[in-house]
């Protein structure tokens, strides 16, 4: 009984080491991850040039970072919410589609005239070894601080997806479901129309 008993510590000792080892090897993972594509952003912002070419550079890089890393079609989901079951299979994703040009831009627009003074990514918090988020706290070069919190989730595949981005307490997906009901609303849950006019303002202004 006795052997029996410390047998049975012995092994809960080494599986407990075991998960605890996988999940600080997740979390470097997903460090590194965060951390290697928000520097890949931060080269491309102080590129050399005019006004058009940085914003070219930027809207590159971001479309070469955020397309392996962004999980859209979760999030075109989530935004969509009980729409998404009325909809074509080609309506998702057109919708996919449209919503990840609209990010892209969005953020090209912002990023082009914005001045990141310091960046800091800290310790990924998991909740189990395949989901959690990332924090980033990110100073702009007038001294304000912006909180940046990514919900994240491990792929069957093993690749580290973002789901959800919340900006100084404002749930972005949330937000964008907000607007997609609106819109549904206002068209009649004509999800054709709602596609083809999401991010208009968006699209209008990146496009300057």
């Amino acid at each position: 009984m006795t052997r029996f008993l410390i047998g049975l510590l012995t092994l809960v000792c080494w599986f407990s080491s075991a998960n605890t080892h996988a999940e600080e090897m997740a979390e470097a993972e997903l460090y590194n991850l965060v951390r290697g594509s928000s520097n890949k952003i931060l080269n491309a912002m102080t590129v050399e040039g005019d006004a058009a070419s940085k914003k070219e550079k930027i809207r590159g890089v971001l479309e070469e970072v955020l397309e392996p890393l962004v999980d859209f079609e979760s999030i075109s989901k989530a935004v969509m919410g009980k729409h998404y079951s009325m909809a074509t299979e080609e309506q998702r994703k057109e919708f996919t589609n449209v919503l990840q040009e609209t990010m892209v831009g969005l953020y090209t627009k912002v990023l082009v005239n914005f001045e990141i003074d310091e960046l800091k990514v800290e310790r990924p918090n998991l909740n189990s070894p395949f989901k959690g988020s990332v924090s980033m706290k990110v100073t702009a070069g007038n001294g304000a601080v912006y909180n940046i919190v990514y919900s994240v989730r491990q792929s069957p595949e093993g690749e580290w997806k973002v789901r959800n981005v919340i900006l100084d307490g404002i749930n972005l997906g949330l937000t964008y479901r907000n607007q997609f009901y609106s819109a549904a609303n206002s068209f009649n849950s004509d999800l054709d129309k709602v596609i083809s006019t999401w991010g208009n303002d968006e699209k209008t202004a990146s496009a300057n």
